[in-house]
C-alpha cells in the first residue's frame, strides 16, 4: 500500500508517503478510483489523525522510453498524527459491475506501517 520511513520521525515533522494501491490481482489503481480517503493515525495517540482525499495526493507521471509509470505521494504532518507506530486506514470506492445499482463497491482496509513517530 504505501512506501514507509526506516527510521523514527519527530513529532511535528511532515513526510512524504508514496501510495501504491492494488486490489486483489486486478488492474485496478488508483488512477481507476473516483473515490479514495486515507487517514494517518496513531492507533495510541487521542487525535483523529490526518485525513487525505485524492485530490489531496500529489500524482507524478514519468515516461522513459515508451513507458509510463505513474506515482502517488502523499504529505503527512505528523503532528496531527501523534506519537507511537503509525497506521493508515484506507476507504477507496472499487469499480465493481456485481454491484447492480451503484456499479461500486466501498472497501475499507487498514494496516500498520513501519512509521514510528518519536
Amino acid at each position: 500500500m504505501a512506501t514507509y520511513a526506516t527510521e523514527p520521525v519527530l513529532l511535528g515533522s511532515q513526510i512524504k508517503m508514496a501510495v501504491n494501491f492494488a486490489y486483489q490481482g486486478t488492474s485496478t489503481t488508483l488512477d481507476d478510483l473516483d473515490y479514495a480517503k486515507l487517514t494517518y493515525f496513531s492507533p495510541i495517540s487521542k487525535t483523529e489523525g490526518v485525513v487525505l482525499m485524492k485530490s489531496d495526493l500529489i500524482r507524478r507521471e514519468t515516461t522513459v522510453g515508451q513507458k509510463t509509470t505513474v506515482e502517488w505521494f502523499a504529505i503527512v504532518d505528523t503532528s496531527l498524527v501523534g506519537k507511537g507506530q503509525m497506521k493508515l486506514r484506507v476507504e477507496a470506492e472499487i469499480p465493481d459491475d456485481d454491484v447492480p445499482e451503484t456499479g461500486v463497491r466501498t472497501e475499507i482496509d487498514e494496516c500498520l506501517t513501519n512509521v514510528v513517530i518519536v
